[in-house]
């Protein structure tokens, strides 16, 4: 039996013996307003039952078209977050353990690797943990305001802290491949890098303290369905003014300046390269004098130490551009919604989702383009700790 019939069975009798009822009471208490109150409260008590049985359904909610999808929606954003946190722990712990562990991989380059790694495995163990909780329990994070309000600071500051960081290995490579070596060798030094360091993160924590003390906020995104900057004016003021204008657009300038200026540089030489050897071939009218035969061996050497060099900045390039992919979506979605083009709920989640993913893509490419680092990893993986200095 249903609830509108248990309803109506439990409210009939009441119903058609209310006036007897409310009598008796008005001859009890001697008031004659207390039986219009009785009459009163079973009508509305009648209404009420009128009311449920007709909004009585055959079909329970949750097997709406509308709570399907979202019940789907939901099973694969748990799926996809727990993928992000754990594929993104594991990896960027490994990125820190070899760089730590193997002596070939402590390199002042690597320096600013292993700190954009420790900002990329935050991201993983707080952002992408609490969206996994809070899509389990179907609660929103409103409710705990406090938390959600750092978990968003935490992801804007890596963000930050990301841009940062590739600005600073785009202008570390600009002059070891620009400069002479005495110059690299004088500019970057270890204390130089670790105060290079230093300052990244401290600017990255100061970008947030806008929102921490009112100017926009952090919280819960609905269109996201992530703890993040909420979607209201201020906040997005706050965006434009300290993250788009002072942080962003100067990184992606300098990264773009400084490998642009690297790559043109090194096709030049290789036309150089080029354009020697053939000068230099010997011919039944000409023989090769010595000095011919030592610059065409320094300039070999520089030719094979600039595809060494070459090799890093495809791998630096690469992940330059997969934080653009995986950021650039969404900035564009708010863009649109802003100018009330509107776009459906699941491709917000998909591109936020997209956004965070890019703290566990970096391993992936480390190891794909760096055969160093992958030897490194699988010896790591395997436990064979002893022989990583060996490769």
């Amino acid at each position: 039996m249903d609830l509108s019939v248990k309803l109506s069975c439990s409210f009939t009798p009441i119903i058609t013996t209310h006036s007897f009822t409310c009598s008796k009471m008005s001859e009890f208490f001697n008031n004659p307003l207390s039986r219009e109150a009785c009459v009163s409260f079973f009508d509305n008590l009648h209404l009420l039952d009128m009311d449920i049985a007709a909004n009585q359904t055959d079909t329970p909610i949750w097997l709406t078209t509308a709570a399907k999808h979202q019940a789907w929606l939901n099973v694969f954003a748990v799926i996809l977050y727990s993928v992000i946190a754990m594929v993104g722990t594991i990896g960027n712990l490994l990125t820190i353990c070899a760089i730590l562990i193997c002596k070939k991989h402590r390199t002042l380059q690597n320096a600013y690797i292993s700190s954009l790694a420790i900002s990329d495995l935050l991201v993983c163990i707080s952002v992408a943990p609490y969206t996994v909780w809070s899509y389990i329990k179907r609660d929103n994070p409103t409710s705990k305001s406090s938390v959600c309000h750092s978990i968003g600071a935490v992801q804007m500051a890596m963000l930050v802290s990301t841009m940062l960081h590739l600005a600073a290995i785009a202008v570390n490579r600009y002059v070891c491949m620009m400069k002479p070596a005495h110059a690299y060798m004088t500019v970057y030094t270890w204390p130089r890098v670790i105060i290079d360091l230093c300052i990244i993160w401290l600017l990255s924590c100061i970008t947030i303290i806008p929102g921490l003390v009112g100017f926009g906020g952090f919280g819960y995104n609905d269109l996201l369905g992530v703890c993040s900057i909420t979607d209201e004016p201020e906040s997005k003021m706050m965006i434009l003014l300290i993250f788009v204008f002072p942080i962003t657009l100067p990184s992606v300038i300098v990264v773009l300046y400084c490998y642009i200026r690297i790559l043109h540089h090194f096709y030049m030489s290789s036309r150089l390269i080029h354009t020697h050897r053939v000068m230099v071939q010997p011919t039944s009218t000409n023989r090769i004098t010595p000095r011919q035969v030592n610059g065409s061996c320094r300039l070999l050497n520089n030719t094979n130490r600039s595809a060494k060099e070459i090799t890093v900045i495809k791998n630096l390039c690469t992940v330059f551009m997969a934080v653009i992919i995986c950021w650039m979506p969404g900035n564009l979605l708010y863009f649109f919604h802003d100018h009330g083009i509107q776009a459906p709920l699941w491709l917000w989640r998909a591109f936020a989702a997209l956004a965070i993913s890019n703290s566990c893509m970096n391993v992936f490419i480390y190891a794909g383009m760096n055969p160093s680092f992958r030897r490194t990893y699988m010896q790591i993986i395997s436990f064979r700790y002893r022989s990583v200095n060996n490769v």
